[in-house]
């Protein structure tokens, strides 16, 4: 059919032709709406088709009418999470506060002595002269769970635990992040409480903890706050410890020094999985359990610095002599003779293994000193107790108290044979020829002439 006629079949109005049906079914020409009469105005065409606008309007419609869940108030806290919620100056955050009275003990040991340790004792742990003023009934305790351990922009903090003493009780207040948004206030919090406190002390918080912290402030445009001081427990325990517990896991600390075992904890790998879920829609209760594990943490860095400073403070028969020896090497590094000495003392009258290393320090102590008849006292007590692989450098030692400051020549000989393999052979055969020589020439009779 060529052009012509079909256009001879249409009517001027675009309407179709008079009888033009095919296989039942009208067809819609020219204008896009349809002509129809007044009986059927108001009902919907069913066979017209769709275009795009009403497409995508019929499918907005269908998911506005859809049921949506319900959503959390911003004043209410999430379901089945234990706390409340407060606000600042920077909007609402989720605080899980509880207090423990002074007598509370974890494991073996009470709040109360976090309260009286002194800044001196803090100082001479963290090898720190400018902790000295510090007031540690003022220190904050803090305490991060993350979502992961890198300092990258990707890790989160969404759980920051703070502990501080308010009188004699110990106030903990856990900020718990909801949500991304809810960062700011979170941070917020946080800077209150370090402006008010005398220094923050952390368990390696000085490698992980603070570092990220202040990404965090950098990364919302908040102005980072500066702590007066930083007091890393970690580093401390490890100088104390390290003798007797090759790890130094808080968990194992208090295992070991705090006699305190958990149960039920939830494990440090599993924390971000945990918060991931609850981000997703899971109830709040999920997060409970990562609740009481950073809690236990804060509770415990105030029990275990009560423990550090009551070591320190002074010497006990009672306490692991491998400790007291690290108590003494501790004391030497910070420039404290007298602690040094007391420590020293009380190892070495164990009569164990940590004998021979308590009475080199000694001697160490009375040399600083200038008593250099104790140090050769102490190192030969020492001799009587040590190892054959490790008398030689004893030897040693005493041949040179012997020659340089009691002007022995004669017993600095006696050692310095017997040190030959404490030192070079070429250094070894001077020195024993040189003391050979001057042990003659004392041991010469007196000229009678000068009698």
């Amino acid at each position: 059919m060529d052009m012509k006629k079909k256009l001879s079949r249409l009517r001027p109005d675009g309407a179709m032709a008079e009888g033009q049906v095919a296989d039942g079914r009208s067809a819609i020409v020219g204008s896009r709406t349809p002509v129809v009469d007044a009986a059927t105005a108001d009902a919907p065409n069913l066979d017209a088709p769709i275009g795009r606008a009403d497409n995508i309007k019929s499918r907005l419609l269908a998911l506005a009418n859809r049921q949506a869940k319900p959503k959390r108030s911003r004043a209410e806290p999430a379901s089945g999470l234990a706390g409340s919620v407060r606000s600042n100056a920077r909007g609402e955050l989720h605080v899980v506060a509880q207090s423990f009275d002074p007598d509370h003990s974890q494991g073996c040991a009470r709040l109360r002595r976090g309260l009286i340790a002194t800044g001196e004792l803090i100082a001479k742990l963290a090898l720190d002269e400018r902790l000295t003023p510090i007031d540690l009934s003022r220190a904050l305790y803090i305490d991060t769970e993350t979502t992961g351990l890198s300092h990258g922009a990707g890790t989160l903090p969404f759980l920051i635990g703070m502990a501080w003493f308010d009188g004699a009780a110990v106030q903990v207040e856990q900020l718990v992040l909801r949500k991304p948004g809810e960062e700011g206030p979170m941070l917020e919090e946080l800077a209150m409480r370090i402006a008010q406190a005398s220094c923050i002390v952390s368990y390696n918080g000085k490698s992980f903890d603070w570092p990220l912290l202040r990404t965090r402030f950098v990364l919302n445009r908040m102005k980072v706050p500066e702590p007066a001081a930083h007091v890393d427990l970690l580093h401390c325990a490890r100088r104390v410890f390290r003798r007797r517990l090759t790890n130094v896991q808080l968990t194992e600390l208090e295992r070991e020094v705090l006699a305190l075992t958990r149960h039920d904890d939830v494990g440090g790998a599993q924390i971000p999985a945990i918060y991931m879920e609850f981000l997703r829609g899971k109830d709040g209760a999920c997060l409970n359990p990562i609740l009481v594990h950073n809690q236990h943490d804060l509770v415990s860095l105030v029990a275990l610095l009560g423990v550090l400073a009551d070591k320190l403070e002074s010497a006990s028969s009672d306490d692991d002599l491998r400790d007291q020896l690290a108590l003494a090497e501790l004391s030497v590094r910070a420039g404290d003779g007298d602690r040094a000495h007391a420590f020293a003392l009380t190892a070495a009258a164990g009569g164990s293994d940590v004998s021979t290393p308590a009475l080199v320090l000694m001697a160490r102590v009375h040399k600083r000193r200038g008593e250099f008849a104790s140090a050769v006292a102490a190192l030969e007590r020492a001799l009587t107790h040590v190892e054959p692989d490790n008398a030689p450098s004893l030897c040693l030692e005493l041949a040179k108290l012997y020659e340089r400051r009691l002007r022995d020549p004669a017993r600095a000989l006696e050692y310095a044979r017997n040190a030959i393999m404490a030192e070079p052979e070429v250094a070894s055969a001077r020195r024993i020829e040189r003391l050979t020589r001057r042990a003659s020439r004392l041991a010469l009779p007196f000229p009678a002439e000068f009698e």
